[in-house]
This record gives structure tokens, C-alpha cells and sequence, in this order.
């Protein structure tokens, strides 16, 4: 069983647009009886499906859609995905932005996250977080906000979202085998998002793996756990279905680096005193 010194896993419930849309016009009036201006542009929501589905890459020799005759090395060698934003470690010297795989990617990704509809899906699940793992939340939210002041030049996630980095895995059939997230903070979380067209009781179920759980995840749900201590991975879905998915969280790195004084664990060990190494 895994261990209590990190949250539980936050099962969200799935991602509704006329929820979203309740709370966007709830946000709206709280904004306006704290004497904001009025905004009456009306919202218009869409499912959030297709752009990522529009953001996965053209078909190629070099980079087919779909391969799932592929496995090992190969098959994670042609994984739809991208990450952006901002971390720190494998060879860099302090904090910054990742570099995408192209320019095309770049600009897929800065469409992705610039889709209003998007940004919804990607924080409506954090007031869950907020309000049943507070201090964590805290802890993820301060550490952001520090580095961002600190540091100009660095590239925001979503606002509203406590995390630093974000991945978007497009598929079509996106699939994790068992697996540790051993890069993000071991007492943190890791937020998940679905999205697609497919049949949720048959295929696409979170597992984590230490809590000896199968869990339903059907387009549009969301969950917070604990990645790098909890061995998690999906359940494949059919070969003419789609899945897609979002995930959010901050390298343990980061909060070392603000830890450390804005320095890696090398240079604050040379330079701390024994009072301090004995902490």
C-alpha cells in the first residue's frame, strides 16, 4: 500500500460545458458585485476535443499518427506529445522555458494553450485541489508565483493553475504502461485530464497500481495524484476510438532550486555551513 506522507488521489467529476459555463457567468458576478467593470460579451463554449485532436502533427514516413504495431524503444519513440513551459534540470544551469522538438510544434502548442476552451478544461478541476489539499496547493501556487517574479522571460502554463509544465500526449490512442513519474515532487501531485470519443467501460481507465484501483475515466474527467510515488498507468481503448490527454505538474527540481536560495544542490552545499548541511 502506498504510503500517507503524500494526499490521496482527487477524483474530479467530468468536465460539463454547461457547468463551465455556470461558473464562468458565477465568476463574472462575483467580479462585478466587487465593483468590476461589466463584461456582457456573451461565451460561447466547445468542446475542447478537436483542438487537440487538430494539434496532433500531419502523417508522415518519419512521424506516423498511429503506430501500434510498434513496441519498446520504437513505440515511445513515435508518442504524439509535447511538453511547454517551465523547469530545470537535465543539464540546465537555472530555471527556463522548454525548447519544443520544432517550430511547428511551438506553434501548435501556443494555439493549444491560447484555446480559451482549453484553458477551461485545464482549470476547472483546481478548486478541488485547492479546497482538499490545500497545503500542497499552497506549495505549488507559491513556488510558481516566486519563480515567475523572479524570473520575467518565463512562459506561464494556464491561470489559474499552480503548475509549471504542462503535456499534451495527441494521440490519437494515447496509452501510458505502468509507470513513476520520479522527475516531479514526491510528496506533490500530478493532474490528468482525458478527452476523446470513447467507450469508457471498455477501455481508458486510470489504474493506480499501489491503491489496487481500476478507475472509470471518461472524456472529460480529471484526477490529482501523486505521481512519483504511485505507479498509475490507462487501459488500452479500441482501434477506431480516440484518446487524448493533458497533464499537468512542477518538476521536484523547481522547488529545490527556491529552496536552495535560487541555486542547485551543488552550489548551496558548497557554500552552506555545517548547521546548515545538518538540517
Amino acid at each position: 500500500m502506498a504510503s500517507k506522507l503524500f494526499g490521496d488521489p482527487i477524483i474530479c467529476d467530468s468536465y460539463d460545458l454547461e457547468d463551465a459555463l455556470k461558473a464562468e457567468n458565477d465568476v463574472r458576478m462575483a467580479r462585478e458585485d466587487l465593483g468590476a467593470p461589466s463584461d456582457d460579451e456573451e461565451i460561447e463554449l466547445e468542446d475542447p476535443t478537436p483542438r487537440l485532436s487538430r494539434a496532433r502533427r500531419p502523417s508522415s514516413p518519419r512521424n506516423p499518427v498511429a503506430a501500434p504495431e510498434l513496441t519498446g524503444k520504437a513505440k515511445k519513440k513515435h508518442q504524439k506529445r509535447e511538453r511547454e513551459r517551465f523547469g530545470f534540470g537535465c543539464g540546465r544551469k537555472e530555471v527556463g522555458n522548454y525548447k519544443a522538438r520544432s517550430q511547428k510544434n511551438r506553434e501548435a502548442m501556443d494555439d493549444l494553450m491560447e484555446n480559451e476552451d482549453v484553458q477551461r478544461f485545464a482549470t476547472y478541476p483546481i478548486p478541488a485541489f485547492q479546497a482538499l489539499s490545500f497545503n500542497i496547493f499552497s506549495d505549488y501556487h507559491e513556488t510558481k508565483r516566486t519563480l515567475l517574479d523572479r524570473n520575467p522571460h518565463l512562459d506561464e502554463t494556464f491561470r489559474g493553475s499552480p503548475f509549471a509544465a504542462v503535456t499534451a500526449n495527441l494521440g490519437p490512442r494515447s496509452v501510458s504502461p505502468p509507470h513513476l513519474d520520479s522527475a516531479n515532487k514526491a510528496d506533490g501531485m500530478c493532474l490528468i485530464g482525458a478527452l476523446g470519443r470513447f467507450n469508457p467501460d471498455n477501455g481508458g481507465h486510470l489504474v493506480l497500481w499501489d491503491y489496487n484501483l481500476m478507475i472509470r475515466f471518461p472524456p472529460g474527467r480529471s484526477a490529482f495524484i501523486p505521481s512519483a510515488v504511485v505507479t498509475h498507468s490507462n487501459t488500452p481503448i479500441a482501434d477506431d476510438e480516440e484518446r487524448f490527454s493533458l497533464l499537468q505538474y512542477s518538476g521536484g527540481s523547481l522547488f529545490r532550486w527556491v529552496d536552495n536560495g535560487f541555486q542547485t544542490d551543488l552550489s548551496w552545499k558548497a557554500s552552506a555551513t555545517p548547521e546548515g548541511l545538518e538540517q
